[in-house]
């Protein structure tokens, strides 16, 4: 007997479309890609099919409901607005923060990546780039706030001392890679963009960890 599948290259359509029906308020997730669930890791991993684990941040009952998930359910990781970035379930609405880098297959660098592919003007890059980095300024900040919800009121105070310090750090970082990319061309512009966004997104994935620990 012949068995009928979805084609792979319709799965995300069809998903995406179904995910209002779970949550219709949700944000559209922003460089998205299918994946299929494994399996669970105790205590923080999400194991894919592709071989990949990984990190996530259960909210409260979250864990259970990843019980009924068998393996192979496609599900989508992505960048949301509010949440940052997540393995979205649309039939059930769960949503996991992931907090790992992930290379360039991180949702971020997708959408960064496909906007450039959309305009690679000089212009049109220089406001994928800054997208890019308000994205990753955002996954900061949620990561950070994560990381403060699961300390005491003392261990935040040096949380918070080092993330005032990483601040000053940055801007500091920031104009000296300004100074240093001053000069003729276009192109050097965008290259220090690219220095000033590494600086966020590797914060970002470092609070991450620590928040996920």
């Amino acid at each position: 007997m012949t068995r009928c599948s979805t084609p792979p290259v319709l799965l995300l359509p069809l998903l995406l479309a179904l995910a209002p029906m779970a949550a219709a308020s949700a944000p559209a997730l922003e460089g998205a890609s299918t994946v299929a669930f494994e399996r669970t890791s105790d205590p923080h991993f999400v194991r894919l099919g592709d071989g990949r684990a990984l990190t996530v941040i259960y909210a409260e009952g979250d864990w259970e409901k990843t019980g009924d998930w068998a393996e192979g359910r496609a599900l989508i990781l992505g960048f949301d607005p509010e949440r940052g970035t997540v393995l979205a379930d649309p039939l059930s609405g769960v949503a996991l923060p992931v907090v790992d880098d992930l290379g360039a297959q991180h949702p971020i660098d997708v959408a960064n990546d496909a906007c450039q592919q959309d305009d690679s003007s000089t212009l049109g890059i220089s406001g994928c780039l800054a997208e890019a980095t308000s994205r990753w300024d955002r996954q900061l900040n949620l990561n950070y706030q994560r990381l403060l919800g699961r300390l005491d009121a003392e261990q935040r105070a040096p949380v918070r001392a080092a993330q005032r310090a990483w601040l000053a750090w940055r801007d500091a970082q920031s104009e000296a890679i300004s100074a240093a990319y001053q000069r003729e061309g276009t192109m050097w512009g965008l290259v220090a963009a690219e220095r000033r966004l590494a600086l966020v997104r590797e914060q970002a994935v470092r609070l991450g960890q620590l928040a996920a620990d």
